[in-house]
């Protein structure tokens, strides 16, 4: 699967939104957009789960930029189970705002409906 094209091809497993996103706004932080330079810290863990840690001390929520997807797909919180589809709004970004209990973190894979 997803170690053998690491493997083949020298992609990362662990890898910046810009490989798989190279023109979504979530991907290219915006040095000017106090937002958008808190972002910078999600990536994407294989092709389909996107990872955004929680690196603040005593943080008991996350915002988190989902890029958009083709059509008829959508993001799904794993812990959750909730699911968003980010629509195409030009380049502004797309973000949710999540809790993060101890027992949860922000992690999202990417499924076809």
């Amino acid at each position: 699967g997803h170690m053998k094209v690491t493997v083949d091809t020298g992609l990362p497993m662990m890898r910046p939104l810009f490989i798989d996103f190279p023109s979504d706004a979530c991907a290219l932080p915006d040095p000017s957009d106090e937002l958008s330079t808190v972002l910078i810290d999600q990536f994407m863990f294989g092709p389909d789960l996107l990872v955004a840690p929680v690196t603040e001390l005593n943080a008991t929520s996350r915002t988190v930029c989902l890029p958009l997807l083709p059509p008829r797909m959508l993001w799904r919180h794993w812990f959750s189970n909730v699911t968003y589809a980010p629509t195409e709004s030009g380049r502004s970004l797309q973000t949710v705002t999540l809790e993060t209990p101890l027992n949860s973190f922000p992690l999202f894979v990417k499924e076809y409906y």
